[in-house]
Protein backbone atom coordinates (compact mmCIF):
# COMPACT_ATOMS: atom_id res chain seq x y z
CA UNK A 1 0.00 0.00 0.00
CA UNK A 2 1.37 3.44 -0.93
CA UNK A 3 2.28 5.91 1.82
CA UNK A 4 -0.54 8.34 0.80
CA UNK A 5 -3.12 5.58 0.87
CA UNK A 6 -1.86 4.31 4.24
CA UNK A 7 -2.13 7.82 5.67
CA UNK A 8 -5.68 8.22 4.33
CA UNK A 9 -6.72 4.84 5.73
CA UNK A 10 -5.28 5.63 9.17
CA UNK A 11 -7.10 8.98 9.29
CA UNK A 12 -10.38 7.31 8.30
CA UNK A 13 -9.83 4.50 10.85
CA UNK A 14 -9.11 7.03 13.58
CA UNK A 15 -12.30 8.88 12.64
CA UNK A 16 -14.34 5.70 12.89
CA UNK A 17 -12.87 4.90 16.30
CA UNK A 18 -13.63 8.42 17.50
CA UNK A 19 -17.24 8.22 16.36
CA UNK A 20 -17.90 4.61 17.38
CA UNK A 21 -20.84 4.51 19.74
CA UNK A 22 -21.79 8.05 18.84
CA UNK A 23 -25.06 6.69 17.39
CA UNK A 24 -27.07 9.41 15.73
CA UNK A 25 -24.08 11.70 15.19
CA UNK A 26 -22.38 9.08 13.00
CA UNK A 27 -25.56 8.52 10.94
CA UNK A 28 -26.02 12.26 10.50
CA UNK A 29 -22.63 12.52 8.80
CA UNK A 30 -23.47 9.71 6.35
CA UNK A 31 -26.92 10.89 5.27
CA UNK A 32 -28.90 10.02 8.40
CA UNK A 33 -30.51 6.96 9.94
CA UNK A 34 -33.90 7.99 8.55
CA UNK A 35 -32.54 8.00 4.99
CA UNK A 36 -30.85 4.63 5.47
CA UNK A 37 -34.11 3.05 6.66
CA UNK A 38 -36.12 4.66 3.84
CA UNK A 39 -33.66 3.29 1.29
CA UNK A 40 -34.27 -0.21 2.63
CA UNK A 41 -38.05 0.26 2.56
CA UNK A 42 -38.04 1.58 -1.02
CA UNK A 43 -35.99 -1.30 -2.39
CA UNK A 44 -37.42 -4.22 -0.47
CA UNK A 45 -38.71 -6.98 -2.81
CA UNK A 46 -41.22 -8.39 -0.29
CA UNK A 47 -43.02 -5.04 -0.08
CA UNK A 48 -42.98 -4.53 -3.85
CA UNK A 49 -44.50 -7.96 -4.43
CA UNK A 50 -47.53 -7.10 -2.25
CA UNK A 51 -47.87 -3.53 -3.55
CA UNK A 52 -46.93 -2.04 -0.19
CA UNK A 53 -45.32 1.36 0.30
CA UNK A 54 -43.87 2.44 3.63
CA UNK A 55 -42.28 5.73 4.64
CA UNK A 56 -40.35 6.89 7.67
CA UNK A 57 -42.40 9.72 9.14
CA UNK A 58 -40.26 10.28 12.23
CA UNK A 59 -36.92 9.23 13.65
CA UNK A 60 -35.63 10.62 16.90
CA UNK A 61 -32.79 9.19 18.93
CA UNK A 62 -33.29 5.74 17.42
CA UNK A 63 -37.06 5.65 17.91
CA UNK A 64 -38.57 5.20 14.46
CA UNK A 65 -42.15 5.61 13.26
CA UNK A 66 -42.96 4.05 9.88
CA UNK A 67 -46.24 4.66 8.06
CA UNK A 68 -47.92 2.34 5.58
CA UNK A 69 -49.55 4.55 2.93
CA UNK A 70 -50.22 2.08 0.11
CA UNK A 71 -51.20 -1.57 0.10
CA UNK A 72 -53.86 -3.72 1.74
CA UNK A 73 -56.74 -1.46 2.77
CA UNK A 74 -57.86 -3.99 5.38
CA UNK A 75 -54.44 -4.01 7.01
CA UNK A 76 -54.15 -0.22 6.95
CA UNK A 77 -57.48 0.10 8.75
CA UNK A 78 -56.32 -2.42 11.33
CA UNK A 79 -53.04 -0.74 12.20
CA UNK A 80 -53.76 2.96 11.57
CA UNK A 81 -53.75 3.69 15.32
CA UNK A 82 -50.19 2.32 15.56
CA UNK A 83 -48.66 -0.99 16.55
CA UNK A 84 -45.26 -1.88 17.93
CA UNK A 85 -43.26 -4.04 15.55
CA UNK A 86 -42.92 -6.65 18.29
CA UNK A 87 -46.71 -7.08 18.25
CA UNK A 88 -47.19 -7.36 14.51
CA UNK A 89 -47.27 -11.16 14.75
CA UNK A 90 -50.51 -10.81 16.69
CA UNK A 91 -52.15 -9.09 13.73
CA UNK A 92 -51.88 -12.35 11.81
CA UNK A 93 -54.33 -13.84 14.29
CA UNK A 94 -56.86 -11.03 13.90
CA UNK A 95 -58.92 -12.79 11.25
CA UNK A 96 -57.57 -10.81 8.31
CA UNK A 97 -58.06 -11.80 4.68
CA UNK A 98 -55.40 -13.56 2.64
CA UNK A 99 -53.99 -10.39 1.07
CA UNK A 100 -53.76 -8.65 4.43
CA UNK A 101 -52.03 -11.70 5.93
CA UNK A 102 -49.45 -11.79 3.12
CA UNK A 103 -48.92 -8.06 3.55
CA UNK A 104 -48.42 -8.50 7.29
CA UNK A 105 -45.78 -11.17 6.66
CA UNK A 106 -43.97 -8.94 4.18
CA UNK A 107 -43.96 -6.00 6.60
CA UNK A 108 -42.82 -8.23 9.47
CA UNK A 109 -39.82 -9.39 7.44
CA UNK A 110 -38.66 -5.94 6.45
CA UNK A 111 -39.23 -4.38 9.87
CA UNK A 112 -37.33 -7.20 11.51
CA UNK A 113 -34.40 -6.20 9.31
CA UNK A 114 -34.88 -2.52 10.16
CA UNK A 115 -34.71 -3.38 13.85
CA UNK A 116 -31.21 -4.77 13.29
CA UNK A 117 -29.89 -1.57 11.70
CA UNK A 118 -27.34 0.07 13.97
CA UNK A 119 -28.84 2.98 15.85
CA UNK A 120 -32.47 1.73 15.77
CA UNK A 121 -33.92 1.23 19.23
CA UNK A 122 -37.64 0.83 18.58
CA UNK A 123 -39.95 0.74 15.58
CA UNK A 124 -43.62 1.79 15.59
CA UNK A 125 -45.77 0.96 12.57
CA UNK A 126 -48.75 3.14 11.72
CA UNK A 127 -50.93 3.42 8.63
CA UNK A 128 -52.73 6.15 6.79
CA UNK A 129 -56.45 5.57 7.37
CA UNK A 130 -57.86 5.22 3.82
CA UNK A 131 -61.37 6.27 4.85
CA UNK A 132 -60.15 9.44 6.56
CA UNK A 133 -57.97 10.34 3.57
CA UNK A 134 -60.83 9.70 1.14
CA UNK A 135 -63.12 11.99 3.11
CA UNK A 136 -60.63 14.86 2.75
CA UNK A 137 -60.86 14.66 -1.05
CA UNK A 138 -64.61 13.99 -0.87
CA UNK A 139 -65.23 17.22 1.04
CA UNK A 140 -63.16 19.17 -1.47
CA UNK A 141 -65.19 17.64 -4.31
CA UNK A 142 -68.46 18.66 -2.64
CA UNK A 143 -67.29 22.27 -2.37
CA UNK A 144 -66.12 22.33 -5.99
CA UNK A 145 -69.48 20.97 -7.16
CA UNK A 146 -71.29 23.83 -5.42
CA UNK A 147 -68.90 26.24 -7.14
CA UNK A 148 -69.68 24.48 -10.46
CA UNK A 149 -66.01 23.66 -11.03
CA UNK A 150 -66.86 20.24 -12.38
CA UNK A 151 -63.48 19.20 -13.81
CA UNK A 152 -61.74 19.90 -10.52
CA UNK A 153 -64.65 18.25 -8.72
CA UNK A 154 -64.10 15.05 -10.75
CA UNK A 155 -60.36 15.22 -10.06
CA UNK A 156 -60.82 15.45 -6.28
CA UNK A 157 -63.52 12.78 -6.26
CA UNK A 158 -61.23 10.49 -8.28
CA UNK A 159 -58.51 11.00 -5.67
CA UNK A 160 -61.05 9.98 -3.02
CA UNK A 161 -61.84 6.82 -5.00
CA UNK A 162 -58.14 5.94 -5.25
CA UNK A 163 -57.67 6.58 -1.54
CA UNK A 164 -60.51 4.22 -0.58
CA UNK A 165 -62.00 2.26 -3.49
CA UNK A 166 -64.40 0.48 -1.11
CA UNK A 167 -66.14 3.69 0.01
CA UNK A 168 -69.54 4.01 -1.71
CA UNK A 169 -69.95 7.72 -0.87
CA UNK A 170 -67.01 8.82 -3.00
CA UNK A 171 -68.43 7.11 -6.09
CA UNK A 172 -71.74 8.90 -5.53
CA UNK A 173 -69.93 12.21 -5.20
CA UNK A 174 -68.01 11.65 -8.42
CA UNK A 175 -71.27 10.70 -10.13
CA UNK A 176 -72.68 14.06 -9.02
CA UNK A 177 -69.67 15.78 -10.56
CA UNK A 178 -70.17 13.87 -13.82
CA UNK A 179 -73.84 14.87 -13.83
CA UNK A 180 -72.74 18.49 -13.65
CA UNK A 181 -70.95 17.95 -16.96
CA UNK A 182 -73.87 15.96 -18.42
CA UNK A 183 -71.64 12.88 -18.58
CA UNK A 184 -74.43 10.49 -17.70
CA UNK A 185 -72.72 7.26 -18.77
CA UNK A 186 -69.85 7.89 -16.34
CA UNK A 187 -72.28 8.98 -13.62
CA UNK A 188 -74.39 5.85 -14.05
CA UNK A 189 -71.32 3.62 -13.84
CA UNK A 190 -70.25 5.22 -10.55
CA UNK A 191 -73.74 5.00 -9.06
CA UNK A 192 -74.00 1.32 -9.94
CA UNK A 193 -70.60 0.78 -8.30
CA UNK A 194 -71.76 2.62 -5.17
CA UNK A 195 -74.89 0.47 -5.00
CA UNK A 196 -72.83 -2.71 -5.45
CA UNK A 197 -70.60 -1.69 -2.55
CA UNK A 198 -73.51 -0.80 -0.28
CA UNK A 199 -77.20 -1.33 -0.92
CA UNK A 200 -78.43 1.96 0.52
CA UNK A 201 -81.42 4.22 -0.02
CA UNK A 202 -78.97 7.04 -0.79
CA UNK A 203 -77.55 5.24 -3.84
CA UNK A 204 -81.01 4.14 -4.93
CA UNK A 205 -82.28 7.72 -4.77
CA UNK A 206 -79.30 8.92 -6.77
CA UNK A 207 -80.05 6.38 -9.51
CA UNK A 208 -83.74 7.36 -9.51
CA UNK A 209 -82.76 11.01 -9.80
CA UNK A 210 -80.47 10.36 -12.79
CA UNK A 211 -83.16 8.53 -14.77
CA UNK A 212 -85.79 11.11 -13.77
CA UNK A 213 -83.91 14.34 -14.51
CA UNK A 214 -81.26 13.61 -17.13
CA UNK A 215 -81.14 16.17 -19.94
CA UNK A 216 -80.08 13.38 -22.32
CA UNK A 217 -83.16 11.57 -23.69
CA UNK A 218 -81.14 8.35 -23.79
CA UNK A 219 -81.12 8.34 -19.97
CA UNK A 220 -84.66 9.62 -19.35
CA UNK A 221 -86.53 6.58 -18.14
CA UNK A 222 -89.67 6.81 -16.03
CA UNK A 223 -89.86 3.08 -15.35
CA UNK A 224 -86.30 2.90 -14.00
CA UNK A 225 -86.75 6.13 -12.06
CA UNK A 226 -89.83 4.69 -10.37
CA UNK A 227 -88.18 1.35 -9.71
CA UNK A 228 -85.23 2.88 -7.87
CA UNK A 229 -87.40 5.46 -6.08
CA UNK A 230 -89.73 2.77 -4.75
CA UNK A 231 -86.79 0.65 -3.60
CA UNK A 232 -85.36 3.68 -1.83
CA UNK A 233 -88.71 4.26 -0.11
CA UNK A 234 -88.79 0.67 1.15
CA UNK A 235 -85.21 0.83 2.38
CA UNK A 236 -85.18 4.21 4.10
CA UNK A 237 -85.43 4.53 7.86
CA UNK A 238 -89.15 5.00 8.56
CA UNK A 239 -88.43 6.12 12.12
CA UNK A 240 -87.12 9.39 10.72
CA UNK A 241 -89.07 11.85 8.56
CA UNK A 242 -88.27 11.63 4.86
CA UNK A 243 -85.43 13.91 3.83
CA UNK A 244 -85.91 16.79 1.40
CA UNK A 245 -83.92 14.93 -1.24
CA UNK A 246 -86.03 11.81 -0.80
CA UNK A 247 -89.26 13.79 -1.28
CA UNK A 248 -87.70 15.64 -4.20
CA UNK A 249 -86.68 12.37 -5.85
CA UNK A 250 -90.12 10.85 -5.41
CA UNK A 251 -91.62 13.90 -7.10
CA UNK A 252 -89.11 13.78 -9.99
CA UNK A 253 -89.56 10.03 -10.56
CA UNK A 254 -93.37 10.23 -10.67
CA UNK A 255 -93.21 13.24 -12.96
CA UNK A 256 -90.92 11.41 -15.38
CA UNK A 257 -93.34 8.48 -15.31
CA UNK A 258 -96.22 10.86 -16.13
CA UNK A 259 -98.02 10.55 -12.78
CA UNK A 260 -98.54 14.11 -11.48
CA UNK A 261 -101.21 13.30 -8.87
CA UNK A 262 -98.94 13.94 -5.85
CA UNK A 263 -95.88 15.54 -7.45
CA UNK A 264 -96.61 19.15 -6.46
CA UNK A 265 -97.43 18.12 -2.89
CA UNK A 266 -94.16 16.18 -2.54
CA UNK A 267 -92.13 19.04 -3.97
CA UNK A 268 -93.74 21.51 -1.57
CA UNK A 269 -92.87 19.19 1.31
CA UNK A 270 -89.31 18.91 0.00
CA UNK A 271 -88.92 22.70 0.01
CA UNK A 272 -90.34 22.94 3.54
CA UNK A 273 -88.05 20.16 4.79
CA UNK A 274 -85.04 21.84 3.19
CA UNK A 275 -85.82 25.13 4.92
CA UNK A 276 -86.41 23.41 8.27
CA UNK A 277 -83.05 21.72 8.10
CA UNK A 278 -81.21 24.92 7.28
CA UNK A 279 -83.08 26.85 10.00
CA UNK A 280 -82.11 24.23 12.57
CA UNK A 281 -78.49 24.21 11.40
CA UNK A 282 -78.22 28.01 11.76
CA UNK A 283 -78.34 27.54 15.52
CA UNK A 284 -74.99 25.76 15.19
CA UNK A 285 -73.30 28.64 13.34
CA UNK A 286 -73.25 27.19 9.80
CA UNK A 287 -70.33 27.88 7.50
CA UNK A 288 -70.43 30.00 4.36
CA UNK A 289 -70.27 26.77 2.39
CA UNK A 290 -73.45 25.46 4.02
CA UNK A 291 -75.22 28.73 3.23
CA UNK A 292 -74.17 28.51 -0.41
CA UNK A 293 -75.27 24.89 -0.56
CA UNK A 294 -78.69 25.80 0.86
CA UNK A 295 -79.25 28.66 -1.59
CA UNK A 296 -78.19 26.55 -4.55
CA UNK A 297 -80.52 23.73 -3.53
CA UNK A 298 -83.44 26.03 -2.79
CA UNK A 299 -83.17 27.62 -6.24
CA UNK A 300 -83.15 24.17 -7.85
CA UNK A 301 -86.14 22.98 -5.79
CA UNK A 302 -88.13 26.03 -6.86
CA UNK A 303 -87.28 25.49 -10.53
CA UNK A 304 -88.50 21.90 -10.25
CA UNK A 305 -91.68 23.08 -8.55
CA UNK A 306 -92.49 25.41 -11.46
CA UNK A 307 -92.05 22.53 -13.93
CA UNK A 308 -94.38 20.28 -11.97
CA UNK A 309 -97.10 22.94 -11.75
CA UNK A 310 -97.13 22.89 -15.56
CA UNK A 311 -97.22 19.07 -15.59
CA UNK A 312 -93.73 18.88 -17.04
CA UNK A 313 -90.98 16.54 -15.89
CA UNK A 314 -87.93 18.40 -14.64
CA UNK A 315 -84.55 17.95 -16.28
CA UNK A 316 -81.19 19.28 -15.23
Amino acid sequence: MKTGNIRTFLVFFAFMLATAGAGQETWALFGGLKEEIQKELDGNPFLKKEGIKLRVVEEKNGYVTIEMYEGSRELRQTIHVGVDVDKIEGILLAGLGEHARRSTNAIRKVLSYVRRIEGVKEVLLTAEDPRARARIFWKKARRLYIEEQYDQCIDQASKAVRADPEYASVYRQRATCYRGKKQYAAALKDLEKALALKNSSVSLRALAWLFATSSDPAYQNGDKAMKYAQKAEKLRNKKMPASSFHLRTMAAAHARAGDFSNVVKWQQQAIERLRERYTNSRRKNPTELSRQRFEKRLAAYRAEFESYKNHQAYQE
